[in-house]
């Protein structure tokens, strides 16, 4: 994803914006698999990979590159960006959007 591209367009017509990352844990901390066949839910193909630590590494690395990406996009129109695991308990993500500036506190 062209991040910049992305958020410029989010942000072009809207009075307010921040950006919420929510990923699964096993999204953004992969295991070893092995062979596995990959569908897009979208219709789009299938993928056959080996899912091992090589392919992780590389996964990880564009995965911390797309959320720098976001974070410094979000950043440059003003916007706060929280990057939150699905894991995490609700209390701490309450804490997380706050410190962000995603939401305020009551």
């Amino acid at each position: 994803h062209d991040a910049d591209a992305l958020v410029s367009r989010l942000a072009r017509d809207c009075a307010w914006l921040a950006l919420i990352q929510l990923t699964l844990p096993e999204e953004a901390v992969p295991s070893p698999e092995g062979g596995r066949r990959l569908v897009d839910v979208e219709g789009r193909g299938e993928l056959d990979v080996v899912i091992d630590n090589a392919l992780i590494r590389d996964y990880r690395d564009r995965f911390a590159r797309l959320r720098l990406g976001l974070s410094r996009a979000a950043r440059r129109v003003g916007a706060p960006f929280a990057y939150l695991s699905a894991a995490t308990p609700v209390r701490e993500m309450a804490k997380a959007l706050t410190a962000a500036g995603v939401v305020e506190a009551a």
